[in-house]
């Protein structure tokens, strides 16, 4: 159950700092770093006990959303978002804490992504 939790924060953490970016003239930090806070606001009052967890899904796959969108469609934001949840769960079981793995986790995400829309012959257009 949890990993679905961690999933959706995931692939809303994306999605919200991808069309933030695009749609805004914040660019890509500002626009992580406001969908961020808005979604910590928004779950820190609540108490519960996975909100920490979920929030660092959330801003780890901000960095997935802040790809370029010549690089990586929207579509293809949203698969980066999936594979960062599936590294994020793998990593945050494991009893040690690895500095840099939110970072290192988004790059390997949107590597995979765009190695995939490379093999399936994809071109992103410019938007």
């Amino acid at each position: 159950m949890t990993y679905l939790f961690i999933i959706a924060a995931s692939l809303l953490g994306a999605h919200f700092t991808f069309r933030l970016a695009q749609g805004t003239h914040l660019g890509a930090i500002r626009s992580s770093t406001l969908a961020s806070l808005l979604f910590v606001a928004v779950t820190a009052p609540s108490g519960w006990l996975l909100a920490p967890k979920l929030q660092a899904a959330f801003f780890g796959a901000s960095f997935v959303g802040m790809s370029d969108a010549g690089r990586l469609s929207e579509k293809y934001i949203l698969l980066a978002a999936l594979i960062f949840s599936a590294l994020f769960f793998a990593v945050s079981q494991l009893p040690i804490s690895l500095g840099g793995s939110l970072g290192t986790s988004a790059f390997l995400a949107c590597l995979l992504a765009h190695a995939i829309n490379n093999r399936m012959g994809g071109v992103v257009a410019r938007p």
